[in-house]
């Protein structure tokens, strides 16, 4: 598993992990957590799906470095009328099966939007997390 990027960056598994304790309830103090988001804050990737797997496993911890990485991922944003999207650096489209017609989206862009989607909901919303699945 590789979380998302083929550049061998390891960044976003380690958010997805730590996304999936905090989920879990694990609490944001627990040496897990800790520790990735150490791990997390020394990163300076600029890619936009790692600013928005890193956005939401900060926001989840209630991390302060959760508002400036959603400023920077919404900085790169193209913003349409009735759209925004986020342009990914060509290196990352080079594997892409041909099967993917330019005008449509490809696997990693549609995966990118949900945690920039919650990311922002959880940011503009301070309400404890919902109760958990039995």
């Amino acid at each position: 598993m590789q979380g998302g990027i083929s550049s061998g960056n390891t960044v976003s598994l380690t958010a997805y992990v730590m996304a999936a304790l905090l989920e879990a309830r694990q609490p944001s103090h627990d040496q897990s957590v800790s520790m990735a988001a150490r791990c997390l804050t020394k990163d300076n990737s600029t890619h936009p799906y790692v600013l928005a797997i890193k956005a939401y496993a900060f926001a989840l911890a209630s991390h302060p470095n959760a508002t400036s990485l959603m400023q920077k991922l919404l900085d790169q944003a193209v913003v349409t009328k009735n759209a925004m999207y986020w342009n990914l650096p060509k290196e990352n489209c080079e594997n892409t099966p041909r099967s993917f017609p330019q005008h449509r989206a490809q696997p990693i862009e549609v995966e990118n939007t949900p945690p920039s989607v919650g990311q922002g909901t959880l940011t503009s919303c301070t309400s404890s997390y919902p109760p958990p699945l039995s």
